[in-house]
């Protein structure tokens, strides 16, 4: 859980440092809002995860309240209130599109945070065009590279997989064998494996396929 908080927190710290001061010049009150939309699973396949990344998201909102951490990017008159609305897209990408249409035309948010690489990727677009940020929870690189208002929160599949490898080979390994999906985070983890156990052998396998 604590992992979590702590993921969720920077999301939302960096929300702050890039919107507040465009949220300062549109709002007179004192006390500025920013609403950021939520796009995870919350039912379905992926709400192992995503019910936990919710509780670090309402963690990390009432820590931001309580110890005016935000006041690190801003002067107190302009220390925001932040709230957090919660769209469950139950593993459906269609539902995806939908649901952030929703956040940034009716709720009238001012980021988007999102878990999961292919949900993520479908909304990106969506959010570039309303020239809102994106923070997402993916090792998906991709994303960050193609939208300039968007940015990964997510530990690097690469680095990992290389560094879990070098432990490996350190304690006398020589030969392993490697698992990883046909996406991008596969491919990254491959990479990491390769550099250190050149040549391993590795089967890729499609999301959903029975191992």
């Amino acid at each position: 859980m604590n992992l979590f908080r702590h993921f969720i927190c920077r999301s939302l710290k960096i929300i702050i440092v890039l919107i507040l001061p465009c949220v300062v010049e549109a709002q007179t009150a004192q006390k500025q809002h920013i609403k950021i939309g939520y796009v995870t699973d919350l039912t379905g396949i992926g709400a192992f995860f995503s019910t936990h990344t919710q509780r670090g998201a309402l963690l990390a909102q009432e820590l931001l309240s309580k110890t005016n951490n935000s006041n690190q990017f801003a002067g107190p008159e302009t220390a925001p209130q932040v709230s957090i609305l919660f769209e469950d897209i139950a593993g459906k990408i269609p539902n995806a599109v939908s649901a952030v249409m929703k956040l940034i035309e009716s709720d009238d948010v001012d980021a988007i945070l999102c878990d999961f690489t292919q949900a993520c990727t479908a909304i990106a677009k969506k959010v570039e065009a309303a020239k809102k940020v994106l923070i997402y929870h993916s090792p998906a690189t991709s994303i960050a590279t193609t939208y300039s208002q968007s940015f990964r929160n997510f530990i690097d599949y690469t680095t990992a997989c290389k560094m879990i490898s070098e432990y490996w080979k350190e304690q006398g390994i020589n030969q392993i064998g490697s698992l990883n999906a046909n996406l991008e985070f596969g491919q990254r983890c491959y990479e990491g494996v390769e550099e250190v156990f050149n040549g391993h052998f590795s089967y890729r396998n499609n999301p959903g396929e029975d191992l």
